[in-house]
């Protein structure tokens, strides 16, 4: 009965605090920012911050902040320290990763006492952050920032400025040359309620995604979740058990083909998903952050049904299989001029699919040929073809430049005509010019 007493109040004390409290001691304050600042100074404390709050975001930037440890560029002379509010998410890094900091505060107190000063960034602070949302108030990023009230987030930075972020992140990745460090072991065990789950639970793991909803940042069309059907029975055939990951709905055509609902089991939890996925043999998703979960771990991977081309995975085993956009008049835009219509969209608000556009998704043998594209590369590492290389080399100084992973190759032999030059990627194909494969 307390708990049910106390709870509204302290909700409504914890969105007063970040909504307006913290706010107006970090900008009216200053004695009090100052006064934590030089015990942050003092003890050679640096905050590492930004770290986002979706499913993609948070474990891409752990990860990078793994990547800068292992690398040798964090001070070792300095602490670091990461406070978060609690979520199911922060939840689940901090049981997973609070050994990667010199301090993993996930909860009220600590937060709240420092929350002043990330809103100013008064301190030593290490952004790490992979999303266009910021914890810091606009007056201190620059021009290059707007406010926004979404909270712990307070600004949003260009997309020129956030895509910096991800090339530096790519490069160190590529340069450090492993997958994902300082993880405990190969793979986070499974805890029993997710094996009793399973009825075959020696058997591979295939994850599953779908996205049922338009417009979603990097999904622009929906999932036809009959476009999956092939690969399941493929899937089903060569023994693997399969299993819906993420919120959505279980379709009828994926139950009759024993696809587990793990959404509708009440296990559903960020801890669970990052178990799942560091022990999977296989995952397709749709255009979601999701797909990052997998791409970290190396997870033999079909990326599939996203229309930001230059927001591409990295993972040596991942296949992608972008969405294809048509112009209002219908004429079909070129891999590059896709490509630019992300990056010269709207720099601030919500990132949205343009009105006008349509687009076509990855199709049933598309699908199924990258799976089996997918599962062979683990097994048995080959070059990219001419065109996996070409289509890489479309935005070369970009994150597809950086990027291990390769589009499919059924699918780019099939659309060879959005490069737009297609006599010089029919001579490059002719020719044999090889691609490098990483």
């Amino acid at each position: 009965m307390s708990g049910r007493i106390l709870k509204p109040p302290f909700e409504r004390f914890c969105d007063f605090y970040e909504t307006k409290g913290a706010i107006w001691i970090a900008r009216r304050l200053q004695p009090y920012t100052a006064l934590m600042a030089a015990y942050l100074r003092f003890r050679r404390i640096v905050l590492v911050s930004n770290i986002g709050e979706a499913a993609g975001h948070i474990i891409v930037d752990v990860d990078f902040f793994c990547h800068l440890k292992f690398s040798g560029a964090l001070d070792e002379g300095k602490r670091y320290w990461w406070l978060h509010r609690p979520r199911d998410d922060s939840n689940a890094i901090a049981a997973l990763y609070s050994h990667v900091f010199d301090y993993c505060g996930v909860g009220y107190i600590v937060y709240y006492l420092f929350l002043p000063n990330i809103l100013m960034r008064r301190g030593e602070f290490l952004d790490v952050g992979s999303s266009r949302l910021k914890h810091h108030l606009p007056e201190v990023l620059g021009a290059d920032a707007e406010p926004i009230d979404e909270p712990p987030f307070r600004s949003q930075i260009s997309k020129a400025e956030g895509y910096r972020q991800w090339l530096a992140y790519y490069d160190l990745k590529r340069r450090n040359g492993v997958a994902h460090p300082f993880q405990e072991g190969p793979n986070w065990p499974l805890p029993k309620s997710l094996t009793v789950l399973r009825s075959r639970p020696d058997a591979p793991l295939a994850l599953i995604h779908i996205r049922l909803r338009n417009g979603i940042n990097a999904t622009a069309r929906r999932t036809d979740a009959e476009t999956y059907v092939p690969t399941l029975e493929f899937l089903r055939d060569e023994g693997f058990e399969m299993l819906l990951v993420g919120r959505e709905d279980l379709p009828d055509s994926f139950r009759k083909l024993g696809v587990i609902d793990y959404p509708k089991s009440r296990l559903t939890c960020y801890e669970n998903d990052l178990r799942l996925f560091s022990n999977a043999a296989f995952a397709v998703t749709a255009g979601s952050g999701i797909a990052l979960l997998a791409d970290i771990w190396e997870v033999p991977l079909v990326y599939t049904n996203y229309w930001h081309l230059s927001m591409c995975l990295f993972s040596k085993n991942c296949i992608l299989l972008p969405s294809l956009v048509d112009d209002p008049t219908g004429h079909p835009l070129t891999f590059t001029e896709q490509i630019d219509l992300y990056m010269n969209r709207l720099d601030f608000g919500p990132e949205v699919f343009p009105d006008g556009y349509t687009v076509r998704n990855a199709t049933a043998d598309e699908i199924l040929s990258a799976s089996q594209e997918a599962l062979a590369l683990a097994m048995a590492p080959t070059p990219r073809t001419p065109r996996q290389q070409a289509f890489a080399d479309v935005h070369r100084d970009g994150l597809m430049g950086l990027s291990r992973a390769r589009v499919g190759k059924y699918f780019v032999d099939r659309h060879v005509d959005r490069f737009g030059d297609r006599s010089r990627a029919d001579h490059d194909c002719a020719a044999g010019v090889a691609g490098t494969g990483s």
